[in-house]
Formats: structure tokens, C-alpha cells, sequence
């Protein structure tokens, strides 16, 4: 099973999105990353949200 997180839980075992570095930009492939790791997180909140509201 795979567990994504936010930033916060960073060595925890969860999946996290990438960090810039001082003075580094991110790769291409990790803000494609990033980019599909928001995407998924959305509609899990969005899910949440829904729940609670019912």
C-alpha cells in the first residue's frame, strides 16, 4: 500500500513531495512528480471534505 503525505511527515516512510534545495532548482521529473502527488492528494481531501460534511 502506498501512503502519501505532505511535507511535515518527511522520514516517515510516507511518500512526500520533492524540496528545492538552497540553490537548486527542482528537475523536471520531480515537478512532474509533485505535480501528480497534488493531484492525488486533492481528491483525497476532497473525499474527506465530503464525508464530514454528510
Amino acid at each position: 500500500m502506498t501512503v502519501l503525505g505532505d511535507g511535515a511527515y518527511i522520514s516517515t516512510g510516507l511518500i512526500v513531495p520533492h524540496r528545492k534545495r538552497p540553490g537548486r532548482r527542482l528537475l523536471k521529473g520531480e515537478q512532474e512528480d509533485n505535480a501528480q502527488h497534488r493531484k492525488a492528494r486533492a481528491r483525497v481531501e476532497y473525499t474527506f471534505s465530503r464525508i464530514a460534511i454528510v
